[in-house]
């Protein structure tokens, strides 16, 4: 939980069911965030849930249409009030990595595939916003890190 000026003031769990994992989390306004998470068990989708209160309390995981493996996802707010989100779209196995762009973080429409490789494996995404720049890497196959950038203008 953060304080109005976003100093840390405590945690909070952001549910009692522990098949929820590695939430990936943005401010909305002041007081509000979402999160978009993994899951452990076999619906593999990618999970949200909502915090109205600076992050004090969450509501329950919903599932989204969205497949994912069980691997880790990121997601950002843009200066366009859009979301992008980093994530293995499949059920099994990370051999694709998509960025999705959102504007209420539950419907995802792809907007590019950044890795797809029968054999492949690009996992760990990480992402942030800054101004009209998405900064953004993952790991490649095991072996190397790969680092993107993408410049917003008022097109996209």
């Amino acid at each position: 939980h953060f304080s109005p000026d976003g100093s840390f003031m405590y945690k909070s769990r952001m549910t009692d069911v522990g098949r929820y994992l590695q939430p990936s989390i943005v401010a909305t306004t002041k007081d509000s965030a979402i999160a978009v998470e993994r899951d452990g068990t076999r619906e593999k989708k990618i999970h949200f849930q909502k915090s109205v209160d600076r992050g004090k309390h969450w509501s329950p995981p919903v599932a989204l249409n969205e497949n994912n493996p069980g691997s880790s996802l990121a997601i950002v707010k843009t200066n366009g009030n859009r979301f992008l989100m980093l994530y293995n779209p499949t059920r099994e196995g990370r051999n694709k990595l998509v960025m999705g762009e959102s504007l209420d973080a539950k419907s995802w429409r792809v907007v590019s595939t950044l890795e797809s490789s029968k054999n492949g494996e690009y996992s760990y995404p990480s992402m942030i916003a800054n101004g009209n720049t998405i900064e953004a890497c993952y790991t490649n196959n095991r072996k190397v890190i790969t680092y993107i950038k993408i410049t917003q203008t008022a097109k996209n």
